[in-house]
């Protein structure tokens, strides 16, 4: 089935998808973005990768829609805000792409290099915010033609340059790079538990910040009239915020227990209440600092292996419960 069966419906099916999925999506990020700030204390490095993929997300995300917007053409051209927007969008979406290589980076430093793992940013952000200006900046000088339309605030494809490859060929590298990561991961989870169950829990996890969903978007530009290649790319796209909100937030353990302090500390009405509540997130921080939660460890990645789960081998203390 192709979508010029029914182009119109499947058309409006997805725009419907794509807005509502959306809107959801960017509520997801910014909230997580949110919960990433209230509770900084424990935002260790996983999380700092992680923000800084969900805020290049949602500003992608929300200029992409506010480019929709009739003031941002010239009517019978293209305006140079226009133009100018889709030079950003090229920047942010590559952004995300490089972004997920870094998390991809990360996650096989912990799970199959555990030995040379860094233990700063800053790599990371050469790699997430450096490395698409190495392909942003040449094609945005060379064709600036290319970027915007009388339609959409994006590179034109029907331009007589290669400017789309600029940003196509780069981020098909970047989901090659987090295809061959998943495998390693995914790896070196089965070999630490049979259980199936934990088995997709950690390859949903890992795969939410890695862009699989994206894979869809690829098969796309091999099969451009498969409809169910289309709907599993826009669903998979739009729901991507929100695994990152349930995964790497909700679910992470350290945020639950900061959460239910947040909790305690607003139902006490007294200052001996607070004084001993500062006493027990004292005393939880410094049993995290003594070998329970470690910065450079998968604890931070929200992932449990253990004895507990059903065809668990010997517990790794590189897991933790999900």
């Amino acid at each position: 089935m192709g979508l010029s069966e029914s182009d119109g419906k499947h058309t409006q099916i997805l725009t419907y998808i794509t807005y509502v999925g959306g809107t959801i999506g960017s509520l997801a990020l910014l909230l997580t973005l949110v919960g990433f700030g209230k509770f900084r204390d424990v935002v260790q490095l996983p999380e700092t990768i992680v923000a800084n993929l969900a805020f290049a997300l949602l500003a992608g995300m929300l200029l992409f829609v506010a480019a929709g917007a009739p003031s941002t053409h010239a009517e019978g051209g293209t305006s140079t805000g226009c133009a100018i927007t889709a030079g950003f969008l090229h920047y942010l979406f590559l952004s995300v792409w490089t972004w997920q290589v870094a998390e991809a980076w990360h996650l096989t430093e912990q799970f199959v290099s555990v030995f040379n793992a860094k233990e700063t940013i800053w790599p990371f952000v050469a790699v997430g915010w450096g490395a698409p200006l190495l392909f942003v900046i040449p094609s945005a000088s060379v064709w600036p033609e290319a970027y915007g339309s009388e339609t959409v605030c994006w590179i034109n494809p029907s331009k007589e340059t290669p400017a789309i490859w600029f940003f196509v060929g780069p981020a098909l590298l970047c989901l090659l790079v987090c295809i061959g990561s998943i495998i390693r991961i995914m790896r070196s989870v089965s070999d630490t538990t049979k259980s199936r169950w934990v088995q997709v829990k950690a390859f949903v996890t890992f795969g939410s910040v890695l862009g699989l969903t994206q894979i869809f978007g690829a098969l796309m530009a091999i099969d451009a009239e498969n409809v169910v290649f289309a709907y599993l790319f826009t669903i998979g796209l739009s729901s991507q915020g929100v695994l990152i909100m349930y995964f790497h937030l909700f679910r992470k353990e350290k945020f639950q227990e900061e959460w239910k302090t947040v909790k305690l500390f607003s139902s006490s009405s007294n200052s001996k209440g607070k004084l001993n509540l500062s006493r027990i997130k004292s005393k939880v921080r410094s049993n995290n600092s003594n070998g329970v939660d470690n910065g450079n460890s998968i604890i931070a990645e929200g992932l449990s292996i253990t004895g507990k789960e059903e065809g668990a081998v010997s517990p790794n203390p590189l897991f933790m419960e999900f």
